[in-house]
């Protein structure tokens, strides 16, 4: 493969990355944050496929002070 046709590659991931973020980086959340509403919401949103608690969970997160915007 040329370096040409490696670097193109790259962009083309990195231009992915921009679009859809990154799925697999590290995200970690403040005790504080672990209401027992927002334990809640976490579990059942993907137990019931109830997705569209999601914004509801951000909610919860925000109010309990969760200001990290990779986990909103």
């Amino acid at each position: 493969m040329s370096w040409r046709r490696i670097t193109l590659c790259a962009e083309r991931c990195e231009l992915l990355g921009d679009i859809f973020g990154k799925p697999f980086r590290a995200v970690t959340l403040e005790r504080r944050g672990l209401t027992t509403n927002v334990r809640d919401l976490a579990r059942t949103i993907p137990e019931e496929r109830v997705f569209d608690r999601l914004t509801i969970l951000a909610a919860a997160l925000v109010d309990a002070g969760c200001f990290n915007d990779d986990l909103l």
